[in-house]
């Protein structure tokens, strides 16, 4: 074995990194008390809002506004116009800061009688037990999958994927199934896209294999609302998220984000969107890993100046 050494750094330099590195855990500890003793006024400042009805979602896009009022000031507002000290200290937090204040803010509404969970920011349709679809085979085999979750479902059937999208927009089906990934987890744009543009939500999905079994493609169940599938152990549950481009929280962040929360990355697809000049968005799938995806709702909610929730779905690996 090799006794002398080839690499060497000077032993100050090992003793400041480690100094700083002291100092970084002590100013994080700090930032991380702040942050608590904003989010304890922002919860007490809450209670009477949720008492006028308020919902938890939409006390995050006041948030949310202040944050955007701020960063559009310019030099020249004055600080009477700009800023309420909420609105400054929102623009101080970056990155991981804005997960350690979203948690905090839901501990603190917890502390004030306010348990906030996904139903405040994913609003559930209570649709109708319709079903409107394309028939076909996989269609047929996709519906006695998704029948099975209902009662006394009831089925319509449609000469197109775009009929059968708008009679569920319209009110007059309560769900229809739609043909959604093919092989090897590419989704189908049209009817993503189509989806997206009539603000349909994804409400289960699964795996269809036709006759021969050979088939390999994914239907989606699709509503005008959510439908939270209960939080279990024994099943992973999916998020997925829509986020600009352009977006003022990046991808990179939102992984860093999603991450510190728990969640962990399934998928991430790139679309055009057609009503927005071919914008491009990305499509990002979350799993769950037993736990809520209350925390990112909070945070997306609050930082995010574009996002939208497409669906939240079980078991589709």
């Amino acid at each position: 074995m090799r006794e002398e050494r080839i690499f060497e750094i000077s032993s100050v330099t090992d003793e400041n990194l480690s100094y700083l590195s002291c100092r970084q855990g002590e100013n994080l500890e700090m930032r991380i008390c702040e942050m608590s003793f904003a989010a304890e006024k922002i919860a007490a400042s809450a209670v009477s809002l949720v008492e006028d009805g308020m919902s938890v979602s939409e006390i995050a896009a006041l948030l949310s506004d202040e944050l955007g009022a701020e960063n559009s000031l310019t030099e020249d507002s004055s600080p009477n116009e700009s800023g309420k000290a909420v609105a400054r200290f929102l623009s101080f937090l970056k990155g991981v800061d804005k997960a350690n204040f979203s948690t905090l803010l839901l501990e603190k509404l917890r502390d004030n009688g306010i348990n906030a969970s996904e139903k405040d920011f994913l609003e559930e349709s209570g649709a109708k037990e319709s079903f409107i679809y394309v028939r076909n085979s996989l269609s047929d085999e996709a519906y006695d999958v998704f029948s099975q979750e209902f009662d006394s479902p009831r089925v319509l059937y449609s000469d197109s994927f775009k009929e059968a999208c708008f009679a569920v927009a319209d009110g007059k089906a309560g769900y229809c199934i739609l043909p959604f990934e093919e092989r090897a987890g590419m989704r189908i744009p049209g009817i993503y896209n189509l989806i997206s543009r009539l603000d349909l939500k994804i409400v289960a999905v699964t795996p269809v294999f036709g006759f021969e079994g050979t088939a390999d493609m994914k239907y989606a169940l699709v509503s005008r609302g959510f439908k939270i599938p209960e939080i279990s152990e024994n099943t992973d549950r999916y998020l997925e998220i829509n986020v600009s481009c352009d977006s003022s929280v990046s991808l990179g962040e939102l992984l860093t984000v999603s991450e510190y929360f728990g969640l962990s990355v399934f998928r991430i697809n790139t679309f055009e969107d057609e009503r927005e000049n071919e914008n491009s968005y990305f499509s990002v799938i979350l799993k769950d890993g037993g736990s809520s995806f209350t925390e990112l709702l909070t945070y997306l909610s609050i930082f995010a100046d574009t996002y939208s929730a497409m669906g939240i779905y079980k078991n589709i690996e």
